[in-house]
């Protein structure tokens, strides 16, 4: 079995639809990781900064006033820049593995799938916020019951 501590840091994402266990997942992986013995920064978006809390804020807030999706995407990539550069990459260069709560793919579903934004248009704004930092991993929890499957 490979020692884990000998790998260098990753950057590793979990995504679902809100209620599918990623928090639990995350939190369950993260026990994990630190009983293998492994340096690692846990955080999660919007809200991994303190600027990232605002933004979040505003988010949740702003769902009353019908904020369109473009508004969204402006709000989800400048959260997701200020995290990249404030605190995943920095942990990542020190040595440390780093595990959200969401991250990119989240944005292009919800954006781009459920508000009806402009795959293009996504797409560049992902290239200008997230540029080549994308994680290494990536694990898309789902429910099992909101598949409807016919033979």
């Amino acid at each position: 079995m490979t020692d884990i501590t000998k790998l260098p840091a990753q950057f590793i994402s979990f995504e679902g639809v809100d209620g599918s266990g990623k928090t639990t997942q995350v939190a369950l992986f993260v026990e994990w990781l630190k009983e293998q013995g492994v340096k690692l920064v846990k955080t999660r978006e919007p809200g991994g900064t303190e600027i990232g809390k605002n933004i979040r804020k505003l988010l949740l807030e702003g769902k009353g006033d019908s904020m369109d999706g473009v508004s969204e995407l402006f709000l989800f990539s400048a959260d997701r820049r200020i995290h990249l550069h404030k605190k995943i990459i920095p942990a990542l260069k020190a040595g440390s593995w780093v595990v959200t709560d969401r991250f990119a793919d989240s944005t292009t579903v919800f954006q781009h799938y459920a508000r009806g934004v402009e795959w293009e248009k996504v797409k560049e704004i992902h290239q200008i916020a997230v540029g080549d930092s994308w994680p290494a991993i990536t694990f898309v929890l789902v429910y099992k019951n909101n598949f409807c499957l016919s033979s």
